[in-house]
């Protein structure tokens, strides 16, 4: 005998499908992330991919880098606006957003955004373990009830579906590759963490921009190991110790860059001067529109030499 059953947490009356005892079995039993996410990527391999921060990334780089492939890797909440401002902008290729729960509730408003644009070629899939994986595992609102599938319909988007079988992969694929709609998916993972593969943190060094703020070229290369000294009242300096030490390329594992390494004593003369230009200096003159300008001023600069800045 069959019975109609609803996921937990659905509306009253709300079924998604006819299910038997042996299916609502594997629906109990989370998916493993790498098999489902692998699966996948296999049956779509034209497929412009955007992966959330943190186990997304991992997950899709263990299938294969490719081109068509772009990590978010520290951006929270930015995986579903960067897909779907790439899907506007390329409508012949179909887009796949892969996140996890935890980011996607951190960008849930940029579900409306998608709903209003409506692209067809996007579909959104949430890999869901009701945590917050890349803090410490505590559970996360998916995993205290939160139904992410319902607040992704509400938003308006029509096609939501969650999976709890790797045997639906299929399914889901035909969608991606279908391009006939906006798609919300929602598939429910264990809470297994796989190997972290040394994934390719693409970075586009030549095209970087210098600055001069001091003497010598900030522009970092692969090959030059950068010196960095302490920004104290407006001048660059030596710490007071005279000692520095070596940053490590996390992905190489070798140092790039050698820093002066402050100590108490820098970090007195770093609060005098702050203390001296908040009280009696131009800036403490300046009416807060004129600071404005100022801040605005240091925010497009600070764009210009971004690489450099940032790494």
């Amino acid at each position: 005998m069959t019975t109609t059953t609803a996921h937990p947490g659905a509306s009253p009356g709300v079924s998604d499908a006819t299910a038997t005892p042996d299916d609502a079995a594997t629906a109990a039993t989370p998916m493993d992330r790498r098999l489902f996410v692998s699966a996948l990527l296999d049956q779509v391999p034209d497929a412009l991919v955007v992966t959330g921060l943190g186990s997304a990334s991992y997950d899709v780089f263990a299938h294969g880098e490719r081109e068509q492939n772009f990590y978010l890797w520290g951006a929270m909440g930015g995986s579903v606006p960067v897909g779907l401002g790439l899907a506007l902008a390329q409508p012949e290729r179909s887009v796949l957003v892969v996140t996890g729960d935890g980011e996607m509730l951190m960008g849930i408003g940029s579900l409306g955004s998608a709903a209003v644009r409506a692209p067809e070629n996007l579909t959104v899939l949430v890999l869901d373990n009701g945590h917050f994986g890349e803090t410490g595992m505590q559970r996360s609102h998916s995993g205290l009830g939160a139904r992410l599938v319902d607040v992704a319909r509400g938003f308006g988007i029509a096609d939501c579906r969650e999976v709890h079988s790797v045997d639906e992969v299929t399914d889901i694929a035909s969608i991606i590759n279908a391009r006939n709609g906006l798609s919300f998916v929602q598939a429910h993972i264990n809470t297994d963490e796989p190997p972290r593969p040394a994934a390719a943190r693409r970075c586009r060094r030549e095209e970087q921009v210098p600055r001069s703020a001091r003497a010598g070229d900030f522009l970092m290369t692969d090959n030059t190991m950068q010196p960095y000294q302490l920004r104290i009242n407006g001048r660059w300096c030596d710490s007071d110790s005279g000692e520095s030490f070596d940053s490590f390329d996390p992905f190489t594992g070798k140092p790039w860059a050698r820093i002066a390494r402050g100590n108490a004593a820098d970090v007195d003369d770093a609060v005098r001067a702050a203390h001296t230009a908040l009280t009696d200096s131009a800036w403490a003159e300046m009416t807060a529109s004129a600071r404005g300008h100022l801040l605005h001023r240091l925010a497009v600069l600070t764009r210009q030499v971004g690489y450099a800045v940032g790494g």
